[in-house]
C-alpha cells in the first residue's frame, strides 16, 4: 500500500485483538485447578484446563498457545467452546 505522492510505504494496521469474555466462577476455578494437576484425567482434558487457566491470567490466544506448546487456534477453540457451553463442558 503506497501513500499518495510520497512514494514510501503507507502504514498498515493490524486487526484489533479479539478477547473472549470468559467468566470462571470460584467453584469452577477450583475444579479447573484440580483437573490441571490430575494424573488420572485424560491428557487432553488436563491440557484444556491448563489453557483456560492460562487464558484467565493472560487473555491472548497466541501467548497461551506459545506457553503451553499448542497452536493459538487450539486455544481459541477451547476458550470459545467454554464461553458457549460453560467452562467445565468446554473441557470435552
Amino acid at each position: 500500500m503506497r501513500e499518495q505522492g510520497g512514494g514510501g510505504w503507507g502504514m498498515v494496521m493490524a486487526a484489533p485483538r479479539r478477547v473472549a469474555e470468559l467468566v470462571i466462577r470460584k467453584k469452577e476455578l477450583a475444579q479447573l485447578r484440580s483437573i490441571s494437576r490430575s494424573r488420572a484425567e485424560p491428557a487432553a482434558r488436563v491440557t484444556r484446563a491448563r489453557m483456560l487457566l492460562a487464558y484467565r491470567k493472560d487473555p491472548s490466544f497466541f501467548a497461551v498457545g506459545r506457553a503451553l506448546g499448542v497452536h493459538h487456534q487450539t486455544v481459541q477453540r477451547c476458550v470459545e467452546r467454554a464461553v458457549a457451553h460453560g467452562v467445565l463442558a468446554g473441557l470435552g
